[in-house]
């Protein structure tokens, strides 16, 4: 198994001067139970928040993705995990096959890097925890992904 490069997008808003990490899990748990996992790992307070809605371009139909969100230490990091999967069974995008959730880290650091990948040890309901390269990410996803983290 090869080791897959590890890319952080720096973003380039006024006061945030952390990094962005996108991660994609794949799981059988719902999103209500692996954002406890996930809160456990990372010391965080992951809670539900605004779905995150898109128009489908071909049928103009809205999509809803399911999203938990959590800000810690007052804004400095941003956790937001977001079901890949809409209500109505469309793909947030069909580039990440395989992926059902995303988990996006502003103000990432190499330590939660380490317990992100961490997240399937010891659990039979988590298949995957993979660290997704930018370029792997529509542009307007991840511009929608980052605005749903403000």
């Amino acid at each position: 198994m090869s080791r897959q490069k590890i890319v952080k997008l720096e973003l380039p808003e006024e006061g945030f001067n952390g990094t962005t990490l996108f991660a994609g899990i794949s799981t059988l748990a719902p999103i209500h139970k692996l954002s406890i996992r996930v809160n456990s790992l990372l010391g965080t307070d992951l809670r539900i928040s605004a779905p995150l809605e898109i128009r489908d371009k071909k049928s103009s139909k809205k999509l809803v993705f399911s999203r938990f969100t959590a800000r810690k230490e007052e804004g400095t990091k941003v956790v937001s995990l977001v079901s890949m999967k809409a209500e109505s069974g469309n793909m947030l995008t069909p580039s990440l096959r395989g992926i059902d959730y995303l988990l996006i880290i502003k103000g990432a650091t190499a330590a939660d890097e380490k317990e992100i990948r961490a997240l399937p040890a010891g659990r039979d309901d988590i298949t995957a925890a993979i660290i997704i390269e930018g370029h792997r990410l529509e542009r307007g996803i991840a511009e929608l992904l980052l605005a749903g983290t403000e």
